[in-house]
């Protein structure tokens, strides 16, 4: 740990909430666990299965590789304006912060050289590198971090990410149009750049540190309201990560290319390609060569392990699966019905027929690999009966085939999920049989990712929706529950959990901050504005002639500029 005395100095506060998180996540991996496909699970207790090694002449230099993603990006490649997790795999390529994380959850710098907090941890003094550059070979500066930040803070900011910053000192003020600029983000020079807090904020630190950075020249001549749909987010996006964007086919493939100056050193592999095609043409591709790397459901696990060209690894990830509930919605407004939503799925069917065992069911907004977790929250076990009862305390009545309210409506609504992902689309039919089975009347819609997209988080036209969360390793999720953010699609807005989120963000040790988020925790599985459905093990299928790569719980493509192929 003498990395961490040296980058904190003696900041003992900082130090040691940096300690803390890395045991604790340490100890949690070691731990039994069960795997899902964004959160933790509870299977072996090795955070990957390493794949058989054999002896290699060292790296080379060249080459395309091809990765598949099963949906298709919304097109939008730029870290502050993303929305799917399709986009954010290519931004991960495209963007570097000032600092990173290692395998071993450490802070390394990237971008920057140095740092300095403050010792009330109030205030952060970044000092960048004088050597990195754009992919258009424009050097980055401090004014390059201030756009980034100040960016999501404009008043014609259209993205979804600005509850991140608001504790910034002059953001509100700066959101609402009552001053001109951010006094908390301030450019001491052309390499240095200090960022102050209106109050201890434990999240800040490591996710300023690690966002990608924006180069401001990319977005001459347009408005802020049009950044979104600018060259700069769309077409030409320039980042200074290891890859340079080249082409997005709608619907086919995104091309990159490699960043020859690239300040970490030159990526190994020339291309990158990303094929988008469904699970099992992916897998077809896979056994005839023409795909590289898939994300593997575990229904095809023993049919990938059987290919001799390739490697299978797993690891617990750090997510869930959910199905979002508009608490909007009249019939979907009192919790004693979402709670008999939950008894009257049957989420173990669904681990157990469609993930073959890989996975584990959740009821919580925690991954089990997570400090954070709640291991006392009501489970909810597949219970139709139960179910029955709740629903009837709520005023439905079996009327033949369907509940019916006091008003004659019958309990009729709409789930809504997206193509590419084989166990969401099974889920959803298992889901509509059970709640058919209780007398609600689930009608099925599936649309491309990108559409459901708009109509959950733009348009919130929805009842019911599949979806799942990839976390941060902090367990502030302000970002997803807070009260104008537009990731709260379900529209849970709670006093108690608004009070909750910002009390775990205003100290900053773990044994303090744990019982308020395992308060928060209990909290939402009683009110159950998502019904947590499971988490599952990422597994990944990589052709034997790539080399090197580490994938791991913090990313997919971890260490990818130092992959190449054999």
């Amino acid at each position: 740990m003498t990395n961490l005395r040296k980058l904190f100095g003696h900041n003992k506060v900082a130090i040691l909430l940096m300690l803390l998180l890395v045991a604790a996540l340490m100890l949690s991996a070691c731990g039994k666990t069960d795997d899902t496909s964004k959160d933790a699970p509870k299977d072996d207790p090795k955070p990957v299965e390493q794949p058989k090694e054999e002896p290699s002449t060292g790296p080379k230099e060249g080459g395309t590789l091809y990765m598949s993603q099963f949906s298709a990006p919304e097109g939008k490649f730029n870290i502050n304006y993303y929305e799917s997790l399709y986009d954010g795999n290519v931004n991960d390529l495209l963007y570097d912060g000032m600092m990173s994380y290692t395998e071993s959850l450490e802070l390394e710098f990237n971008l920057a050289k140095d740092v300095e907090i403050a010792e009330d941890n109030l205030s952060f003094t970044f000092y960048l590198r004088e050597d990195v550059k754009f992919h258009d070979g424009v050097g980055l500066t401090a004014h390059d971090v201030a756009f980034t930040f100040k960016n999501m803070l404009h008043p014609d900011y259209t993205g979804v990410r600005t509850s991140n910053w608001l504790l910034i000192e002059g953001a509100a003020d700066y959101r609402a149009g009552d001053a001109d600029d951010v006094s908390g983000i301030q450019v001491l020079d052309d390499y240095t750049i200090k960022f102050v807090l209106t109050q201890t904020d434990a999240p800040f630190f490591p996710r300023v540190a690690t966002w990608g950075i924006s180069a401001e020249h990319a977005f001459d001549g347009y408005a802020v309201a049009d950044y979104v749909t600018s060259p700069a987010v769309t077409t030409k996006p320039i980042g200074t990560g290891p890859y340079k964007f080249v082409e997005y086919r709608t619907d086919q493939y995104v091309e990159l290319v490699r960043n020859e100056d690239y300040h970490r050193g030159k990526p190994y592999i020339e291309k990158i390609i990303y094929k988008i095609v469904n699970q099992e043409v992916a897998i077809g591709q896979l056994r005839n060569g023409e795909v590289d790397f898939i994300n593997v459901s575990a229904d095809n696990l023993s049919m990938v392990e059987a290919m001799n060209h390739v490697n299978v690894m797993k690891w617990e990830s750090f997510g869930y699966q959910y199905m979002g509930i508009n608490t909007t919605h009249p019939f979907l407004s009192d919790k004693r019905v979402r709670q008999a939503l939950a008894y009257g799925i049957d989420r173990d069917g669904i681990v157990e027929g469609l993930l073959d065992g890989q996975g584990q069911v959740l009821n919580q907004p925690f991954p089990s690999m997570s400090w954070a977790f709640n291991p006392n929250v009501s489970e909810y076990e597949y219970n139709p009966a139960k179910a029955a009862e709740l629903l009837a305390e709520a005023g439905w009545t079996k009327d033949g085939a369907w509940l019916k309210n006091a008003k004659g409506e019958r309990f009729e609504v709409t789930l809504k999920y997206p193509t590419g992902n084989k166990v969401r689309i099974n889920s959803a039919v298992l889901i509509q049989e059970n709640l058919s089975q209780l007398g609600i009347k689930v009608n099925l819609e599936i649309y491309d990712f990108p559409t459901l997209v708009t109509m959950v988080y733009t348009d919130k036209d929805f009842d019911l929706y599949l979806m799942g969360w990839s976390l941060s390793l902090d367990p502030d999720q302000t970002g997803i529950w807070g009260a104008d953010t537009a990731w709260n699609a379900v529209q849970f807005v709670h006093p108690d959990s608004l009070r909750l989120m910002q009390e775990g963000r205003s100290v900053l040790a773990i044994e303090e901050r744990q019982p308020i988020y395992q308060e928060w925790a209990a909290l939402l599985n009683e009110e159950l504005p998502y019904v947590f459905l499971y988490q599952q093990n990422d597994i990944v299928a990589i052709n034997d002639r790539v080399k090197n790569a580490q994938p791991n719980f913090l990313s997919f493509q971890f260490n990818i500029h130092e992959w190449w192929l054999d």
